[in-house]
């Protein structure tokens, strides 16, 4: 009797213990921490955890330095003991410093998680840190009825219902956080009035989207991405296929057998690496310059290739291929030994994935080119009548022609006199998946003449580089005073995936300047100097060794946070 009273009094001793043990939460998943938080100031550091890759985050460490790759294309470079951070080359100065402690590398997460596609909820007295992944929502109108695209950097969970009176339809994402205001979105496309998202719950953490619709509409969606992407598509004609209840969609990653390897090489400067799965895969890709190597690790793939299928594989870019993984139990991996410094695209398949290796040149890139305007929006007019949606047309047209002779591959948001809304134009760069984004304005100021000159936008640190040497090449080609390269929220390289720049060629209420983009010859050079500014941006290494992974992206801000659709006027208001 006395040892279980013992035993009794000792549970009741530690039971507090256990109860308040450290714990982070990401994107819903619980995960007992091995060491404390460390709160400091606002900020709640905590000790760096596999758990992080459930929203896409990959860590590689050398010495005190520290880089974490987002499924934003956030790259975030970190010293120990340091404040100071970059983010894409950007400079930065975090609240507080991360740190290593007995041997555990400590990260201030809540000001880390903006980058991070996330946003941090502490609970000081439950000592609980969670991570909820942000969503975004896009929509197009499609053949079939208008889709309603909502993306997140963690696989989504979600149920959803109907109410009438008036009749709507809604869907709510547990474990997801909104990181913006609520927002109500005219549509009037189809069946549906509007949409509106907002947090609809903080404890749990969810989101709701609410489509309001004209009249009964059929439901249909579907999952992509390893549940990353929820298609919501809304039409007359599709019968109902409701949602399947939240505890009987859980996205699990199931185990794809690797089956083959294929090198085949593409040109002088690539080679293509084809990877053959039985089912989707998902990689976590990692880049050792010092190594000189390229691995892909693969959590749901099971190993069974074939020794032959890598030995004998070797080409210019490519020294061996080394698989390593069991037959039975996921996470294979495969290591690319190369034999240069390259830069590597990666693009899911339904079976497997795609890794391009090498240099990459102009030749590679799809681009999508924006005459700002169009149709019953003509945008700014001058004092002699002209329409600013003119002046961008014929220069993104003389552009599109030069760049097709370069073999780019071209792509145009409007090729004549009509009106696209703002959405679609970014929403054409993402689903074809391009490479750049420039859209082509003219510029006008509140007064005639008082202003004068040349400037380039950008929204997303990743589209800082190409800005800079676009806007070089145009102030060098134009002679105009050169305006600088600046920010700003315009919807149109806010919401689009690649680096994406929006042009002011020149003032349209300015005299002289009115007189310039009247004439061809000047609309000529303009298109001239948007192509060279390309051309410099292709030969930088920001291009010729890009690293990126196609299927991972997300629609994100400079910080990290995804946007929303907004109305014209906003959306073209710097």
């Amino acid at each position: 009797m006395a040892w279980r009273l013992l035993i009794c009094w000792m549970f009741i001793l530690t039971y507090p213990l256990v109860v308040l043990a450290d714990t982070l939460v990401v994107a819903g998943r619980p995960h007992t921490l091995e060491a404390p938080f460390i709160v400091e100031g606002d900020d709640v550091l905590a000790p760096l955890t596999p758990a992080l890759r459930y929203l896409g985050v990959q860590s590689t460490a050398d010495g005190n330095k520290l880089t974490l790759e987002t499924a934003t294309q956030q790259s975030i470079a970190l010293t120990l003991n340091s404040p100071n951070a970059t983010i894409n080359g950007k400079r930065t100065k975090l609240p507080v410093a991360p740190r290593q402690v007995d041997g555990l590398v400590y990260l201030p997460l809540r000001a880390l998680a903006r980058w991070m596609n996330a946003e941090a909820q502490y609970d000081a007295d439950a000592r609980v840190l969670a991570l909820h992944p942000l969503v975004s929502i896009t929509y197009e109108a499609r053949d079939d009825g208008l889709a309603v695209l909502v993306r997140s950097s963690a696989p989504l969970q979600y149920t959803s219902g109907r109410a009438a009176d008036p009749p709507r339809y809604f869907i709510d994402f547990k474990h997801a956080a909104l990181g913006l205001l609520e927002q109500e979105i005219p549509v009037g496309v189809g069946q549906v009035a509007r949409l509106r998202l907002s947090q609809y719950s903080l404890q749990p953490s969810v989101v709701r989207l609410v489509a309001d619709l004209n009249d009964d509409a059929g439901v249909r969606t579907t999952v992509s991405e390893q549940g990353r992407l929820v298609t919501i598509t809304i039409s007359e004609m599709q019968p109902e296929s409701p949602l399947p209840p939240l505890e009987q969609y859980m996205p699990q990653e199931q185990p794809a057998r690797l089956i083959n390897v294929q090198m085949t090489p593409r040109s002088h400067e690539q080679t293509e690496l084809l990877v053959t799965a039985d089912g989707a895969l998902t990689v976590i890709s990692d880049f050792d310059a010092r190594a000189c190597q390229l691995v892909l690790r693969f959590p749901n793939g099971l190993n069974v290739l074939p020794a032959a299928c890598l030995g004998t594989q070797t080409d210019k870019n490519i020294q061996r291929l080394e698989a390593t993984g069991s037959v039975q139990e996921p996470g294979a991996m495969l290591v690319i030994g190369l034999k240069r410094e390259v830069g590597y695209l990666i693009d899911r398949l339904p079976s497997g994935i795609r890794v391009l290796l090498g240099t990459f040149s102009i030749r590679d890139m799809t681009i999508v080119l924006d005459a700002g305007h169009g149709g019953h929006d003509t945008g700014a007019i001058g004092p002699n009548g002209t329409l600013e949606k003119e002046m961008n047309l014929d220069i993104i047209r003389r552009t599109e022609k030069i760049l097709a002779q370069l073999g780019a591959r071209v792509l145009l948001t409007r090729g004549n006199d009509v009106f696209i809304p703002l959405d679609d134009r970014p929403g054409l760069a993402n689903t074809r998946k391009a490479d750049l984004f420039i859209s082509v304005h003219c510029n006008s100021s509140p007064r005639r003449n008082s202003s004068s000159g040349t400037q380039t936008y950008y929204r997303t640190p990743q589209s800082a580089s190409f800005a800079a040497a676009m806007h070089t090449e145009l102030v060098r080609a134009l002679g105009l005073k050169n305006g600088g390269v600046r920010t700003a929220n315009f919807l149109v390289i806010r919401k689009s995936l690649m680096p994406a720049i929006l042009l002011e060629i020149a003032y349209l209420n300015n005299d002289e300047e009115e007189a310039l983009l009247r004439s061809p010859a000047f609309r000529q050079k303009a298109a001239e100097a948007i192509v060279n500014g390309i051309r410099r941006y292709a030969a930088s290494s920001a291009w010729q060794l890009r690293r990126s992974d196609l299927a991972t992206m997300v629609i994100a801000t400079d910080d990290g946070i995804p946007t929303m659709p907004a109305d014209a006027a906003s959306a073209l208001s710097p």
